[in-house]
């Protein structure tokens, strides 16, 4: 054999070996795919959706649905908030290569604020009996 025809098989052998293991570290990863809605089923655009203790999150699209990718395997705590709504947390589990689908359904909360004190008043001022105007009926 001629040392060409070797290297040409050398490095066909190594682009395959190559391709190979992209393949293997692509489907290393996972997705976590899904919506966010009300308790009636509509749509909470720019929810938040975010794994606790990671990088990952994303906010809802218009239509509540989210996307995070790239995920490595594992299990995981997701949080999903929205102004005006109880939080959700939730494990989920993800295996490589898998795209799990969750969709959450939010509760509304009661805005809760601290109280506050408004007083209305007006510099004191000294008035005698005899300045006041008070109607008598004989």
């Amino acid at each position: 054999m001629t040392l060409r025809y070797l290297s040409t098989i050398l490095l066909t052998g190594v682009a395959w070996a190559l391709l190979a293991t992209g393949v293997a570290f692509a489907q290393q990863t996972a997705t976590l795919t899904g919506s966010v809605e009300d308790t009636n089923g509509n749509p909470l655009p720019g929810a938040n959706v975010v794994l606790e203790d990671t990088d990952f999150g994303t906010a809802a699209g218009p239509d509540g649905s989210y996307t995070i990718d790239d995920i490595e395997p594992g299990t995981y705590d997701v949080r999903v908030t929205f102004v005006g709504y109880e939080p959700i947390e939730q494990e989920v589990t993800l295996e490589p290569g898998a795209e799990v689908t969750r969709t959450f359904s939010m509760e509304r909360a009661p805005l809760q604020g601290e109280g506050v004190t408004v007083t209305v008043g007006s510099r004191a001022r000294n008035v005698a009996a005899e300045d006041l105007a008070v109607p008598v009926d004989v």
